[in-house]
């Protein structure tokens, strides 16, 4: 077995070798998913599932849940339907967020509320969400269910203390408490369930816990990054979404803080009339906002990497050892 360094990506991206290393698993993952979206019960369940199948993500999810129970010794096959639970929620709550966001583009594509309506787009997440529940009552271990219920209603509590907020300025602790809540809360139970398939003892499962809890964290600080200085193909869409939104995310909240009085102005007239990104960016760029997010997002995945020091090395393991540099060295 070759040992997977950062190095390897020069070559071959990883996203394509973790997808090669699990493509059986995956497969199944995928045929799960494909009985749930292909409804013949009903045309129009049918036709927005043959969308999301069109506009599908890139199963991050389902593979952090298939490296880890695979990487502490579990059966893929085992694993696959709790794998495609983890992405049925992950969808659901992407359909959700884009009827509160009132967003028209997913993916390059339209927005399944845009396309059908917001009625559809809110029935289409609360089945996939039934069915995710569904998928795990298979698992003989009532932890899952339990863990992954839990975790649906901390990322409602995440998005309602968003909409609490509003687009008044968030201080740090706050945005951090809702990155936690809406996005690596649910990628840390993807790791902590591949775990728990595993029958791994309490300390291996908070590990797993740990580590999925700090590389969802990273990866939305630099994806709020991004947003502020992605740009051309590589980002693959228009950068100042969030500003647009009114959404105070890591680089404008560490920008103000360090920032001088007069700039602090200049931003809350930005803010208050327009909200353009050009001339929020300079003053972002003038006081290393975006730097600092990639500081904070690297020290987050440091801390996602310490978490698997006491486990074993096998190609599972260590493709997820090498994820976490993976995430904060992206450009989209």
């Amino acid at each position: 077995m070759n040992p997977v360094s950062m190095s390897d990506l020069t070559a071959v991206s990883l996203l394509e070798r973790l997808r090669a290393h699990l493509e059986r698993d995956l497969a199944r993952v995928e045929s799960h998913l494909a009985g749930i979206l292909a409804n013949e019960r009903t045309e129009l369940t049918d036709d927005v599932g043959d969308h999301l199948s069109r506009t599908r993500g890139k199963r991050i999810r389902p593979i952090l849940t298939l490296l880890t129970a695979r990487g502490l010794g579990a059966d893929g096959a085992d694993a696959a339907p709790v794998a495609a639970a983890m992405e049925c929620v992950h969808v659901a709550s992407l359909l959700h967020d884009d009827v509160i966001d009132q967003a028209l583009l997913r993916r390059g594509a339209e927005t399944v509320h845009k396309r059908y309506g917001s009625d559809v787009a809110i029935l289409m997440g609360n089945y996939l969400y039934s069915h995710a529940f569904q998928l795990l009552l298979g698992t003989v271990d009532p932890r899952p269910l339990r863990i992954l219920t839990a975790a649906t209603a901390r990322m409602c509590e995440g998005e309602m203390y968003q909409i609490q907020m509003g687009d008044k300025p968030l201080n740090q602790e706050q945005y951090m408490r809702i990155i936690t809540d809406k996005t690596a809360h649910l990628i840390s139970v993807c790791t902590e369930l591949g775990a728990i398939l595993a029958d791994a003892d309490e300390g291996t499962v908070r590990a797993l816990r740990g580590y999925g809890r700090e590389l969802g964290m990273a990866y939305q600080i630099v994806d709020d990054a991004l947003d502020y200085c992605g740009s051309g193909e590589d980002w693959g869409k228009t950068a100042g979404i969030d500003l647009r939104e009114g959404k105070w995310t890591l680089p404008l909240i560490r920008t103000f803080n360090a920032a001088p009085e007069s700039d602090r102005r200049a931003l809350m007239e930005v803010w208050n009339n327009g909200r353009e990104l050009p001339p929020v960016l300079e003053i972002v760029q003038r006081h290393s906002g975006i730097e600092q997010c990639f500081e904070i997002a690297r020290e987050r995945a440091q801390r996602a990497v310490a978490h698997l020091t006491e486990l074993p090395s096998n190609e599972d393991l260590n493709l997820l050892r090498v994820l976490p540099g993976f995430v904060v060295s992206r450009t989209h």
